[in-house]
């Protein structure tokens, strides 16, 4: 019985982070309206959350593997739900654009150390244990549209944030209560120098984009090309850095396979289309249709191809 505990406490815990990250989406037009900013600036809303989960996944499981995924595990419930909280209070854009980093990267630490809790708790059939976890994640995305319009529709954007404190403080208690923690711990190694080139390529092509998306002027152009170049200089020196330490981020060996490659440059398309529509969509619907941010959930909701 109590491992059946353990894995419902896990599920819900990447059931809350699957339905906030889509739960946003039906919000976006509220952003953009309360905070009185531009399109581009609460797009940042979406994409830094997941830019936070591509940092921090990578990462997730090598410091279970170190710090035991009790303690990771428990770490990442405290970060999203507090971050949650203060997103909700947030007063700016600026502000909320921060802390949705910040649950991004609590929220990429549950797929890695609750894998290996289910894991741990379903040796003998570990193979289904994972699947029907994993499948968690596609039922958050059906229900996070579709309940993000209720709650915006009724109440505020600022409940989306708000229903996750006290499923958070329950995941929290029921992870300290049921959770035990291996006793064989590796070394951490973590490439720290690899995290922050990373990152720091990433938003700063974000950023760029952000920049030259503002205004057609020259200055503006002119810095946006500027953080290009500074963006695709720290992706070299991170490339570079990978080859060097013993525990990369990233297998630069991979890189050379014409499969992962080709694997990963469909990965990035599907993920540009999926969230530039999903970004677009609420704006489109409300400015132009007139519909209801509960009719906007519906419309975000996957389609069902079971017929």
């Amino acid at each position: 019985m109590r491992r059946y505990l353990i894995f419902g406490t896990a599920g819900l815990s990447l059931l809350m982070s699957a339905i906030d990250s889509m739960a946003v989406s039906v919000a976006f037009p509220s952003f953009t309206r309360e905070f009185q900013t531009n399109v581009l600036w609460s797009s940042w809303t979406i994409s830094i959350f997941f830019i936070a989960v591509t940092i921090v996944v990578p990462l997730a499981g090598n410091l279970a593997d170190s710090f035991g995924r009790k303690k990771v595990f428990f770490f990442s419930l405290l970060l999203f739900t507090g971050s949650s909280l203060a997103c909700g209070l947030a007063p700016r854009i600026a502000v909320l654009i921060a802390f949705r980093f910040l649950q991004g990267v609590g929220g990429g630490c549950f797929l890695p150390s609750a894998s290996g809790i289910v894991s741990d708790n379903f040796p003998e059939n570990r193979e289904t244990a994972i699947g029907l976890f994993s499948s968690i994640f596609s039922v958050g995305a059906v229900i996070g549209p579709n309940l993000g319009g209720w709650i915006v529709s009724q109440y505020s954007w600022r409940y989306i944030f708000y229903i996750n404190v006290p499923i958070g403080m329950l995941l929290m208690a029921s992870s300290m209560l049921l959770l035990e923690d291996s006793k064989m711990f590796t070394r951490p190694r973590v490439d720290l120098v690899g995290v922050l080139l990373m990152s720091g390529a990433l938003l700063f092509f974000m950023l760029s984009l952000n920049v030259i998306g503002e205004s057609v002027s020259t200055p503006f152009i002119l810095f946006g090309a500027l953080l290009v170049v500074l963006s695709f200089a720290l992706a070299l020196c991170f490339l570079r850095q990978e080859k060097r330490v013993p525990s990369p981020i990233l297998d630069v060996t991979l890189v050379q396979s014409t499969p992962f490659v080709a694997a990963n440059i469909t990965n990035l398309v599907i993920g540009m289309t999926m969230i530039g529509v999903l970004s677009f969509i609420p704006l489109y619907a409300t400015s132009v249709h007139g519909l209801s941010t509960l009719m906007i959930g519906v419309i975000l909701s996957p389609p069902d191809h079971s017929q």
